[in-house]
């Protein structure tokens, strides 16, 4: 669908004329942060002033339309949780194991082995 209304190059210009200021290092790409309505997210985005998180509980993003008014609310702060995906999980799951089994082998008597 297609709008007849003419394309308002004006405004183009204006918005393409306004200064968006740097966000803190915390709301970077990857860094996690803590909301009171969400719990703690990953942000996986600045779009100018708009925000994309994902938060651990909520199944898609959420967008904060102004990251500089969200944190003035209070809605987003920073965050020191240190969540790590299932792929470490299972690596370090995995060295777990093959620690204990190394141990297992330096048991002198085999039959004490399968204990």
């Amino acid at each position: 669908m297609t709008d007849n209304k003419p394309t308002d190059y004006a405004a183009i210009i204006r918005a393409a004329n306004q200064t968006v200021p740097e966000p803190p290092e915390w709301l970077s790409a990857g860094k996690y942060v803590y909301s009171p309505e969400y719990g703690v997210g990953e942000v996986m985005a600045v779009l100018g002033k708009r925000l994309i998180v994902k938060f651990v509980e909520e199944v898609k993003p959420t967008q904060f339309g102004d990251w500089e008014e969200a944190i003035a609310l209070g809605s987003i702060k920073t965050s020191n949780a240190n969540l790590v995906s299932s792929t470490t999980f299972l690596e370090e799951n995995n060295a777990a194991i093959t620690t204990t089994a190394e141990q297992i082998q330096q048991i002198p008597q085999v039959v004490f082995q399968s204990f």
